[in-house]
């Protein structure tokens, strides 16, 4: 476990403090680095050779050490952050224990799929779009649309966005990954048409023209088991703080 300190990282922890009855690789003024500490800090670098993984876990023991034998350990500041990494290995540990006794399963991982399929669906829309800086340019931009002046050529021609090279073409994209007026005003749009009224973002002044629309049907089960399950272990989380918080007293501190 590391700690920051005057720029320089300093070990709260040994790095062999945990040392099971393993076969020792190298002792370091008298401390044992064992082979499971070797493989414990190998998971961490994984690729790293073994001579340059035990060579710096020696330097991590001297450092240490070092550490303990200029009294490091009792210095307040470093008493306190040692204290608030012990709350925190404890916390994590806490929440990992209670998410285990009660662990998901796949048919609660089915069901919340089956309960959330329908939103996963969703609509694509291609779209082009013209940004200008000011609302004028915007309606001139459609009086010359409304004429039969090209889409494209316009946004060539006008466009401040990084899309005025291509015409303006944004591609495919959902709703939600466009900012709200932008979105709500492509929703409304029927295929071919373009907006009659300049749309307003953050970015500037938006004429879009709306070129085709998709639906894209739900991940599979497979494609989202991961989020799914990642998703109602938060909610067990939430439930195992919820429960202690019935069981607690919190008092508000006096004014």
């Amino acid at each position: 476990m590391k700690n920051k300190i005057g720029g320089a990282v300093l070990l709260l922890l040994s790095p062999v403090a945990f040392a099971a009855d393993a076969d020792v690789v190298v002792t370091v003024n008298g401390q044992p680095v064992t082979q499971a500490d070797l493989e414990r800090y190998s998971a961490e670098r994984p690729g790293a050779p073994r001579e340059q993984l035990l060579d710096e876990l020696v330097a991590r023991e001297l450092i240490y050490q070092d550490a303990l034998k200029r009294g490091l350990d009792k210095d307040a500041e470093v008493k306190r952050e040692i204290a608030e990494m012990r709350e925190r290995v404890l916390m994590a540990a806490a929440v990992r224990q209670a998410v285990e006794q009660k662990p998901v399963t796949e048919d609660e991982l089915k069901a919340e799929y089956d309960k959330v399929k329908a939103q996963l669906a969703r609509d694509e829309f291609k779209a082009r779009h013209i940004l200008v800086a000011d609302e004028a340019q915007a309606r001139q931009i459609i009086a010359e649309l409304d004429k039969g002046a090209e889409f494209a050529e316009l946004a060539r021609k006008h466009s401040t966005g990084p899309t005025n090279k291509t015409g303006g073409d944004l591609g495919w994209f959902s709703a939600e990954q466009m900012v709200p007026p932008f979105a709500d005003a492509v929703r409304k749009l029927k295929k071919g048409s373009y907006t009659k009224a300049p749309v307003q973002t953050q970015f500037g002044w938006h004429v879009i023209k709306l070129e085709d629309t998709r639906s894209v049907p739900a991940p599979s089960f497979a494609e989202v088991k991961e989020r799914l399950h990642a998703a109602l272990q938060q909610q067990r989380v939430a439930e195992y703080v919820q429960n202690l918080r019935k069981g607690a007293k919190v008092d508000p501190a006096q004014p």
